[in-house]
């Protein structure tokens, strides 16, 4: 099943008013669900057509199975927008689910099967909302353009400290050459004043 045949099945059920019953319509290679509003004569037509509350369940359970592998693949896929579809449809599609199991309240069997499945959607509910803490495609993107911007800033930084760095060592090595040549200078000229007394 599709997620659009989910959502339809999903919108049928939002439908359901109390004392309102759903039944499946089988057709050759399909089964179609819809709301069974009769009042008068309800049972007789329901069984006339061979519409009963087993079948409807037994639905509604496959549905929520189905329901359960499409948010495995929401959720593996981070598929945040159809994610927030299917948390909507499920959570208008409950109350209906209530209404029918007031419509059954004397059926203990049928009520407990149908609050095992408001129970399961409640908590695919949760599971979908999961997707919510991830950050999105464009927070990615910010977090992507705040990232690069401090590596920038850091490039930048390291740069200008090397650059500092690279001038102090030119500055030492220009003072080492001036001292050195002073020094030679100094040689030199102790050297001449040598020669100098040598003479006189």
């Amino acid at each position: 099943m599709d997620i659009n045949c989910i959502l339809l099945d999903l919108e049928i059920i939002k439908q359901i008013k109390e004392s309102e019953k759903l039944a499946i319509h089988i057709v050759p290679g399909t089964s179609k669900l819809f709301v069974d509003n009769s009042v008068y004569l309800s049972g007789l037509k329901r069984w006339y057509n061979g519409y009963n509350r087993e079948d409807s369940i037994k639905y509604l359970e496959d549905l929520v199975l189905n329901i359960d592998n499409i948010s495995d693949l929401i959720i593996s896929g981070s598929h945040s927008e159809l994610s927030i579809t299917l948390i909507n449809s499920i959570n208008n599609a409950i109350p209906g689910l209530d209404n029918l199991k007031n419509t059954y309240i004397s059926d203990s069997i049928s009520v407990a099967k149908i609050i095992l499945i408001i129970n399961k959607l409640n908590k695919t509910v949760e599971n979908l909302k999961a997707i919510d803490v991830l950050p999105s495609y464009k927070d990615m993107e910010n977090i992507s353009v705040g990232m690069m911007n401090n590596l920038e800033k850091k490039y930048q930084l390291e740069n200008n400290n090397n650059e500092n760095n690279n001038n102090l060592n030119i500055n030492n090595v220009n003072n080492n050459e001036n001292k050195s040549n002073r020094e030679t200078n100094n040689r030199e000229n102790k050297s001449r004043k040598m020669e100098i007394i040598k003479t006189l």
